[in-house]
């Protein structure tokens, strides 16, 4: 993570702080950075988590496990992944070294939308490969999907 801090002569007041506060949360609002306002040292601290992002394209998948990073030249942490085609169904699974990321284990794709979260087993560390496996491939075509991380 990297951060910076932003200080200001003149105390802010506890209704100073508060918009500010307010404001900053609207602002950054589904972005990876975070930030706290300290209305005592007067001071406001911005933190930033670099995003990761694996993204592609299939036009005609199949049943097969497909390299998305043979070695990771960095270490992050999977988040989420997205999946979506415009016709048929299938299992995706995503895996770090063949030990599947929990919460992206067999996830249902189809023309609506599957959007998940991972909750285990998601650490990548320099070196490591990331599959995606898919599975139960029927009818299949233009599969997108997103897998999104932080360092």
């Amino acid at each position: 993570m990297t951060g910076s801090s932003f200080f200001q002569q003149d105390a802010l007041t506890s209704e100073q702080s508060v918009l500010l506060t307010e404001m900053l949360a609207i602002l950054l609002e589904g972005t990876n950075i975070s930030f706290t306002v300290d209305s005592v040292d007067n001071t406001l601290t911005i933190t930033a988590d670099p995003l990761v992002e694996i993204s592609g394209f299939i036009e005609i998948p199949s049943d097969k496990s497909i390299t998305l990073v043979a070695k990771a030249r960095t270490a992050f942490t999977i988040n989420t992944a997205y999946f979506d085609c415009v016709a048929g169904t299938c299992d995706a699974t995503v895996a770090i070294n063949g030990t599947n990321v929990t919460g992206l284990t067999n996830v249902s794709v189809s023309t609506t939308e599957a959007d998940t979260e991972a909750t285990a087993n998601n650490e990548v560390a320099v070196g490591d490969r990331i599959t995606l496996t898919l599975s139960s491939v029927s009818g299949l075509s233009d599969l997108e999907f997103d897998i999104k991380g932080t360092r």
